[in-house]
């Protein structure tokens, strides 16, 4: 008993340690930016999935905020999202927390921040999209990327 109790851990653990690329979240980028290159991506099968895209040069403030994305449940706000959504309730919110779990050191030198919650209430300049009920795109206008974050289901 207690050995297959170990073997199911030992697969789920196979299995959120999976490579990911940031390709999978890409369809969900606006489409002014559907090319733009990933610079970090993680994903945890169990928690989340994070994937940083770095926007291409030429996009103006005039241009701001970019397309909705395919099967947006929103439109796109300004942050930060304190004050805007419900923590408690709103899925983008349980996106960017959820994507703490994915949110390591590479992330953490890229963005600046100590965690991706901290797009909640940081000064960060920029807008935020919630897409699908389950994820959140995160443009930092600062720092010229896009951020996806995907809760757990």
């Amino acid at each position: 008993m207690w050995l297959r109790r170990f073997q199911i851990i030992a697969v789920l653990m196979g299995i959120s340690a999976c490579s990911f690329d940031g390709e999978e979240l890409r369809k969900y980028l606006p489409v002014e930016i559907a090319e733009a290159p990933v610079l970090y991506s993680e994903r945890d099968i169990l928690f989340c999935a994070v994937a940083i895209y770095q926007l291409p040069e030429g996009i103006e403030q005039d241009d701001l905020p970019l397309s909705e994305p395919d099967r947006s449940t929103s439109e796109w706000l300004e942050l930060p999202l304190d004050g805007q959504v419900d923590v408690e309730t709103s899925f983008a919110t349980q996106a960017l927390f959820n994507g703490d779990d994915c949110f390591e050191s590479e992330a953490q030198q890229i963005t600046g921040l100590s965690k991706l919650s901290d797009y909640y209430s940081s000064e960060r300049t920029g807008f935020f999209i919630e897409v699908r009920h389950d994820l959140i795109l995160v443009h930092d206008t600062t720092l010229d990327m896009i951020i996806i974050s995907s809760r757990a289901r």
